[in-house]
């Protein structure tokens, strides 16, 4: 993600990593470096039968683990994976609908007694529409898009419409995938690479998200950890590391953008970044003629109104 917190990639039962790939250990120590807390990483429900008050303390429980452990390094956060599209062809019919009505039941009570302990949820592409009210009372949604290359997004708005019309667009950030696993090698069977494999595609993925859903306020990265025995393209470290700088340039940096106000008089400079920018040199030609301008101060979160005739003026978006 882009902002101050990070889920640590570890899991209630016993994580891999250590085995294969780049350490958890490692990863948590690069984050740190970089003034990231960690977040908590639990699975959706701790059994197919438990009871919503049994599911809801298991929640409670991890979000107090979360907050001892590490000596406070941790904070109570926690980052729940992941409420599947139970219900659709392939998860389960009318018992798999079931039992993502319970998960999402357990969210809401969770939530409900405990409002000030922050849950993140993962789901499974676009969430069901049933689990909406769930979705609306977490703090925040995690969509999984687990993609390849542009012929699975294309110019589509990555369910940003759906979301929006569901009450929950607003603290949506989602969750996409990279894949350091050699081309032509297979995982279990299945051929690899099956996510984003290198940089360029890193990046394509960032720019038409940024371009659909100007919004949303960071990004999430799911890695495959896969090393040894199956061979890798790339090192983890190494695409680990361009995630994290293209996420800070199209995230924290200033991140400009140019619409038209609503009557078409004016051109709005748009600072959808984190930080605030200066001196931006601006040229408008219109008719035949040339205005320019600098502008002193662009904030994170306003833009600028440029008019040929009024000049410019600032705006809180």
């Amino acid at each position: 993600m882009s902002a101050r917190y990070m889920t640590n990639l570890t899991w209630d039962s016993s994580s891999t990593m250590e085995q294969e790939g780049w350490s958890a250990v490692k990863e948590r120590r690069y984050w740190r470096r970089r003034g990231v807390k960690l977040i908590r990483q639990v699975s959706v429900s701790p059994g197919e039968n438990t009871s919503l008050e049994d599911r809801v303390s298991y929640f409670e429980l991890r979000a107090g683990q979360s907050t001892e452990q590490m000596g406070g390094k941790y904070h109570p956060r926690q980052f729940v994976d992941e409420l599947g599209n139970w219900g659709d062809p392939g998860w389960g019919g009318a018992e798999g609908a079931e039992r993502g009505q319970r998960c999402a039941d357990s969210f809401i009570a969770f939530k409900e007694r405990n409002p000030e302990a922050w849950m993140g949820i993962a789901t499974s592409g676009l969430p069901r529409k049933q689990y909406s009210e769930a979705l609306r009372k977490v703090d925040c949604v995690l969509p999984e898009r687990c993609l390849l290359d542009k012929s699975q997004y294309g110019d589509g708005d990555w369910g940003f419409s759906e979301m929006t019309e569901r009450g929950y667009a607003d603290h949506v950030i989602m969750f996409l995938a990279i894949d350091a696993r050699k081309n032509g090698s297979e995982t279990k069977g299945r051929p690899a690479p099956r996510w984003a494999p290198d940089a360029a595609e890193i990046e394509n993925q960032i720019r038409s998200l940024r371009t659909a859903w100007p919004s949303m306020k960071g990004i999430a990265y799911y890695m495959t950890y896969a090393g040894p025995p199956y061979p890798l393209e790339h090192p983890e470290e190494d695409m680990i590391l361009v995630a994290d700088n293209l996420v800070y340039q199209y995230y924290v940096m200033p991140v400009l953008t140019l619409t038209y106000s609503p009557d078409r008089k004016s051109i709005h400079i748009n600072n959808i970044g984190a930080m605030d920018t200066r001196n931006v040199e601006v040229v408008v030609r219109r008719d035949g003629s040339t205005q320019e301008t600098v502008v002193p101060l662009i904030t994170a979160g306003q833009f600028v109104a440029i008019s040929s005739a009024a000049g410019f003026e600032r705006r809180p978006r």
